[in-house]
């Protein structure tokens, strides 16, 4: 028996449902990795990786019912049924950037104590921060969402924006033992200050202190690979033993979305 995994990361999103809708049922259905699994293999899963700016504001989208709430968060939105994946399903796991409702996310983490991947509909998870995915091929990934605003004195604290958007020292004290957990690849939203960005960097944006605790990051557990959004702009580089992968956004330009090798096991 053969299974395989495709994969792909994608950047910043903000709620564009009908870019993302378009991607899993039409451009990834006609893509040649599919058509090839779907022949090939017994099994096939498809995992989408998001850096974050995913668009989770449960309460603000949709039309308001009789009684004035907000549309159910699995109502509207993501449409990911797909024939030929196992389980029928494209599986979304994301991280938070600085565009979420983080109060809502709270309160999403404190009715799922422990849980690191918590389910908001179905193939769709939210990933807290330190979150540690294992792949097909016991790859590990490792979630580290947070960023800091630059428009946040034009935004309404606690209505459309959240002092607890960006990384601190809670969130550093989630992250797994060094000694104990081998992290491969790492999606962020921001990206640590020692990767070099060139013309892609935004001044503002460089004086966020989430940078450095990335940096921190960086140094503790030395990934190979590291994804990010934030910039909206598409740009590889690479610092020490680490390919890093700045992602446009969905509205941004055509790099957002960025497939990897795929994944196989063979079973007897």
């Amino acid at each position: 028996m053969k299974t395989a995994q495709l994969i792909y990361v994608l950047g910043d999103l903000h709620g564009d449902w009908d870019t993302l809708n378009t991607f899993i049922n039409k451009k990834l259905r006609q893509s040649r990795e599919f058509r090839a699994c779907a022949s090939s293999y017994d099994e096939m899963e498809v995992l989408m990786l998001q850096a974050g700016d995913f668009g989770y504001w449960p309460h603000e989208h949709g039309k308001k019912d009789m009684n004035g709430k907000g549309t159910p968060w699995d109502q509207y939105g993501i449409k990911n049924a797909v024939p030929g994946i196992k389980g029928g399903r494209v599986k979304i796991y994301w991280c938070d950037g600085n565009h979420e409702n983080h109060d809502a996310l709270d309160g999403l983490e404190e009715r799922n104590l422990g849980r690191p991947f918590i389910p908001i509909m179905d193939g769709v998870y939210y990933a807290p921060f330190g979150s540690v995915l294992e792949l097909l091929d016991s790859t590990r990934v490792m979630f580290c969402g947070g960023a800091e605003s630059i428009d946040k004195f034009w935004r309404i604290p606690g209505e459309s924006w959240w002092e607890q958007e960006g990384i601190d020292q809670k969130d550093m004290a989630r992250l797994p033992c060094p000694e104990h957990s081998d992290i491969d690849w790492i999606i962020s939203h921001t990206c640590p200050s020692l990767f070099k960005l060139g013309k892609l960097g935004h001044s503002a944006k460089e004086k966020d202190a989430s940078k450095g605790r990335l940096d921190e990051i960086f140094k503790i557990f030395k990934p190979t690979r590291w994804w990010f959004g934030h910039y909206h702009s598409y740009l590889q580089g690479r610092h020490k033993n680490c390919l890093w992968t700045a992602l446009d956004g969905s509205r941004s330009g055509k790099r957002w979305a960025e497939a990897l090798p795929l994944l196989e096991r063979k079973y007897a």
